[in-house]
């Protein structure tokens, strides 16, 4: 088989997963852990990914009891290679129903190998209990193979169960063009005020957005004062997927998250200015010139830990990733 490589590349682990672009669509990738192969012990050296597997499986290559001789393996999901395309996005469902939804903040939700692991994008279905979170993307914390958390949201008052018809759908991508709309989960009574995201929000200091805070009769989020009114980001969070803006929001009402008692309504939003034109003239307020670009790409997504493509944290790793040409005439 004639290979070519397309890309290769380089970099240092901090443990999470790693998310790699590539200049063109892959047939094969290989991943080498250079940290492990020069250290003694029971280590993944190198993990191998070929169209046609499964999605979140691999091959490593690795050390046991010490000794310097390569073992052969197959990489279980969720550890293995995720290819990726966000030119389009889709919903895919799980096959099995969720079966709980707790109290927990953030809340732990049920369901039979759902197949979502750290940092994919879900929302929930057809859900009679905790239906206030049904229809809103979430970024996804793996709990366990049967569980998964909406890493970014309070705790969720009053769940009950979730129902005979509720499912979760993996979404394939995010919005392809930045910087895009967020659903808010909390907002601080405080000076700044610091707003949470329910996806991971990507935006960066001096960018300018505008507050969706719908003043429903029967689901008011409580700081309706927001509404409509345009801010600067002037503080990031990575950890927390907060942003902070310039408005003196504990002169406000307490932001509430809605009751499962308070559906229908429309989710609290913020979003970037000048890209909704729409919302925009709604508001009669100007569009300013935040740039909108197209994100979307082809890659692979790699899962980090010792045993995965995307590595341990500090781990050296080198990557290659090509197009096989198999029905060639010798």
């Amino acid at each position: 088989m004639d290979n070519t490589i397309i890309q290769q590349g380089k970099f240092t682990s901090d443990g999470n997963a790693k998310y790699i672009s590539l200049r063109s669509d892959v047939d094969w990738m290989m991943v080498y852990n250079y940290s492990n192969a020069a250290a003694t012990g029971n280590d993944s050296v190198r993990f191998t990914w070929q169209r046609g597997m499964a999605t979140g499986v691999g091959i490593r290559e690795f050390k046991s009891g010490g000794a310097d001789a390569m073992n052969l393996g197959v990489l279980a999901a969720p550890d293995g290679f995720y290819y990726v395309d966000t030119s389009t996005a889709s919903a895919t469902r799980s096959p099995n129903l969720i079966t709980d939804i707790t109290n927990a903040a953030p809340a732990v939700i049920s369901s039979v190998a759902h197949g979502l692991v750290t940092g994919d994008i879900f929302r929930l279905v057809s859900c009679t209990g905790a239906k206030q979170i049904c229809g809103i993307d979430f970024s996804c914390t793996y709990v366990g193979a049967n569980s998964f958390s909406p890493t970014y949201m309070p705790a969720i008052v009053a769940a009950a169960a979730p129902g005979a018809d509720a499912y979760v759908y993996k979404v394939s991508a995010d919005h392809k063009y930045y910087p895009s709309n967020r659903y808010i989960t909390n907002i601080t009574q405080a000076d700044p005020g610091v707003v949470t995201l329910s996806v991971t929000h990507n935006f960066t200091v001096g960018q300018k957005v505008r507050f969706i805070v719908p003043a429903k009769t029967a689901a008011a989020f409580g700081m309706t004062q927001l509404d409509g009114k345009e801010a600067t980001v002037t503080a990031v969070s990575t950890a927390n997927n907060t942003i902070s803006v310039n408005i003196d929001t504990s002169v406000y009402t307490a932001f509430a998250f809605p009751l499962t008692a308070d559906m229908p309504f429309t989710p609290a939003q913020v979003v970037p200015v000048g890209e909704n034109t729409a919302t925009a003239i709604t508001y009669g307020v100007d569009m300013l010139g935040d740039a909108t670009r197209n994100r979307a790409y082809i890659g692979m997504k790699l899962p980090g830990g010792d045993d995965a493509p995307g590595g341990a944290n500090t781990d050296v790793m080198y990557w290659v990733a090509g197009k096989s040409f198999s029905n060639l005439v010798e």
